[in-house]
């Protein structure tokens, strides 16, 4: 049966081309003498890493296919990408506007609400579109539309 470890975390000091990464990633292997037990290299998709490593001894990491399948598939539909841009102006003026995060704590506690923050996105975090989105329904019954036009909110 098959097992994945993590055998070393090294710091990369060189450039970052190809055969760095395929030198680097021999050295370890020689390391822990286990060249003829790697049959496959598990790396992200980026096109070093693709010229490092030739199909027959890669595979693209899953996190990585599906982060950008969903990724693509928001920017191909144009009411989810919309509405992500939206939340993520929001989130901006939440977290740069005292006044407007304020505001919103205000509205939390006077509605009985958990005050939560309105959590910012990374595009580069896993999951941190979900978590931000989340965060962002939990408080969307306080940001009424005349909280929004008082803080300047309704062009967004």
């Amino acid at each position: 049966y098959m097992k994945t470890h993590t055998l070393g975390v090294h710091e990369n000091k060189e450039e970052h081309t190809a055969d760095n990464y395929r030198e680097n990633t021999d050295d370890v292997e020689d390391e822990f003498e286990i060249k003829e037990k790697v049959v496959m290299t598990v790396t992200d998709n980026e096109n070093k890493m693709k010229k490092a490593f030739p199909n027959n001894e890669r595979s693209g990491c899953l996190a990585h296919i599906l982060h950008s399948t969903v990724s693509f598939g928001i920017k191909q539909t144009p009411e989810v990408d919309n509405t992500i841009k939206k939340m993520r102006r929001i989130a901006t003026k939440f977290n740069k506007s005292y006044a407007f995060k304020y505001a919103v704590e205000v509205q939390q506690k006077k509605r009985d609400i958990k005050v939560k923050p309105i959590h910012q996105d990374v595009p580069t975090r896993w999951g941190s579109m979900r978590a931000s989105c989340e965060s962002f329904l939990d408080t969307k019954r306080v940001t009424s539309m005349r909280m929004m036009k008082t803080m300047h909110l309704e062009t967004i």
